[in-house]
Formats: structure tokens, C-alpha cells, sequence
């Protein structure tokens, strides 16, 4: 990150903190956030920007609108957000990278994950322990996103998606997989990945980072019309999920507590484990937590118009530059 201020960063984060001051002392402003997937340990630090009350400090009414599939429903958190029915989602790279040209202008302005937590789960007797293991194998297919996971981690091996035998699922169950009509399961290694062990299964866990996906996981993406509109929320926002992640890792077991509390259909170990498992994929170490590089980003997305950004990490910098 850069040590120094340039004069527009230095108007944009004074103009964000004024802009937050004097909302904190007026209405709160609603912000409806739509999440990729069903509540689960990915969103632990914007639950606990709304349990700790840093959002409701910055101004902010924040509601976390679940994602996923329930029942027949498939919710659709890209479609979501540019249909207007949300001023932000949670998306992974998949999502976003299928609606980053999109007219609509969606604009990442942070990332969660800095090593993406997306594997492929089998069981340990199937042998599988690179993605070349996968020949011939029936790989479940979740969603069309999962589909470009899929056939991009072929590709960096030399297979094609015709090596494999792909199994769409409409609504994917890990049932599937546990009665074995499936030898692969794609799934996030903070859920899935967590459930399966505590099932009682033996299974091999390969990382799809390891064969190209080296992914941002876990996008909170706005539009560059509602970010010329509101950079304000934007800066309320972002600020106050940060501080819910910085208080997510410094407080572990009343996360997990948290957690368990709200979303009982999971046990605390699930939640434990899970916590556990997301931490070094999200806080490195090695770069402040939310950022994007724009290197990496630009060969992630194999982007040549120098024009095209699709991201904006002013935001990021002015909430570590508020810490």
C-alpha cells in the first residue's frame, strides 16, 4: 500500500469521514447486502460489525440477505444486485467475473478472501489426490459458476471438460455425494470442507489455488453508478466490515459463540473448525485485510483494456489508514 496520500485520496477520505460524522448523528442510512451463499463462517466479520454495533455507528442499517439455494429457489446474488434489489453483494470471482462487462458497471470494493477456499472433496478410497486424478470421474456441477471452476482447472492441467463425466445438480445436496453418486464434490473448504469430516468421512481436499484458481474470494461488489451516487456508504461500509473482521480474529471462541447462537442448525464445532480454517485465507499477514492488487487482479481477469478497472480500493485504504 502506498505510504503516502495523493490529493484526491486525501479529499475522498476526509469528505468519507465528514460524510459518516454527521450521518452518525442523523437517520441511518438501510444498505441491504446480498450474500453468495447461506449464512455461514464466510460472513463472520459482517456479523460482527452488525452484533458489535459498528455499522449502526457509521449510520448504517445493514441487512444480510441470505444466498444459496433454498427449496427450489436459486438465488442469484449477481442478478440481484444489478436488477436493484440490493446495493451490494457478496460474490465469488465466478460470479463476478460473468457480469464484470456487464452495462450495469458492477465494482468490487473489497475482498474477503486472499486464497480462495473453493476445493474438490473425495473420498480418500477413490485415489483422487490431483485434479489429473479426476479423469474419467463424475464431477458435480452446482451451478454454471462452478462450471468455469471446473473447466479452468482442467485447462491448467491439459484435460478438457470431456475427461471428466460432469453431473449437473439443479438443487446440488451433499447427500449426493455421501451416497456416492458423485465422485467428486466441489465446495468451499470452510463449510463442505468441514461438514464432510464431521460426518465422519475419510476424504482427500484438493485446493483449486493450486491449479490456477488463485482467486479473491468473496467480492463485496456496489456499481459504479451507486459509488458515484454514495461513496459515503461505501466508505461506512467497508470501514465497519473491516472492524468486523479485526474483531472476528481477536475474538475467536465470542465469534463462534456468535455464530453458533444465531445459526443453530450448525454445531459449535462446525463453526469452530470452520473459523479455524477461514483465518489464513483471509488474514495473510502479508497484506492489509480487503485488498485487492492490481496485478494480480489484472491477470486474474486476463485484462488488457487498461481502461477497465472493475475495482476500487480507495475505500479499503481509507479505513486502514483510519485504524
Amino acid at each position: 500500500m502506498q505510504k503516502f496520500l495523493s490529493a484526491a485520496l486525501l479529499l475522498f477520505f476526509l469528505t468519507g469521514c465528514a460524510s459518516s460524522r454527521l450521518r452518525s448523528r442523523g437517520a441511518t442510512v438501510p444498505l441491504r447486502v446480498q450474500l453468495n451463499r447461506q449464512h455461514s463462517v464466510n460472513f463472520a466479520g459482517y456479523y460482527q460489525a452488525e452484533e458489535q454495533g459498528f455499522y449502526a455507528r457509521h449510520g448504517l442499517r445493514v441487512s444480510l440477505l441470505p444466498g444459496g439455494t433454498r427449496g427450489e429457489t436459486i438465488f442469484d446474488p449477481a442478478e440481484i444486485l444489478l436488477s436493484g434489489q440490493s446495493e451490494f453483494a457478496v460474490l465469488s470471482f465466478a460470479q463476478y467475473q460473468r457480469i464484470a462487462a456487464d452495462e450495469r458497471q458492477p465494482l468490487v470494493v473489497l475482498a474477503t478472501f486472499q486464497i480462495s477456499p473453493l476445493v474438490f472433496i473425495s473420498f480418500q478410497e477413490q485415489g483422487i489426490e490431483r485434479i489429473q486424478d479426476m479423469y474419467g470421474k463424475r464431477v458435480a456441477i452446482p451451478s454454471p459458476d462452478w462450471q468455469n471452476v471446473v473447466n479452468r482447472v482442467l485447462e491448467n492441467v491439459g484435460m478438457s471438460p470431456e475427461d471428466i463425466t460432469q453431473v449437473s445438480l439443479d438443487t446440488p445436496e451433499m447427500d449426493d455425494f455421501y451416497r456416492q453418486r458423485v465422485d467428486v464434490w466441489p465446495g468451499y473448504l470452510t463449510d463442505e470442507g468441514v461438514q464432510v469430516l464431521l460426518d465422519g468421512y475419510r476424504v482427500n481436499t484438493i485446493f483449486a489455488s493450486n491449479y490456477g484458481w488463485n482467486t479473491y474470494e468473496g467480492l463485496l461488489v456496489t456499481t459504479q453508478p451507486y459509488a458515484s451516487a454514495h461513496p459515503e456508504n461505501i466508505t461506512a461500509l467497508v470501514d465497519a466490515t473491516l472492524e468486523g473482521w479485526h474483531y472476528t480474529f481477536a475474538h475467536h471462541r465470542e465469534t463462534v459463540s456468535l455464530l453458533t447462537a444465531r445459526y443453530p442448525e450448525h454445531s459449535r464445532l462446525y463453526y469452530e473448525l470452520g473459523l479455524e480454517y477461514l483465518r489464513p485465507l483471509v488474514d495473510t499477514g502479508e497484506v492489509p485485510l480487503g485488498w485487492i492488487d492490481y496485478t494480480r487482479w489484472r491477470t486474474l481477469l486476463n485484462l488488457s483494456d487498461t481502461n477497465f478497472q472493475g475495482y476500487d480500493m480507495r475505500f479499503v485504504e481509507t479505513a486502514h489508514l483510519q485504524e
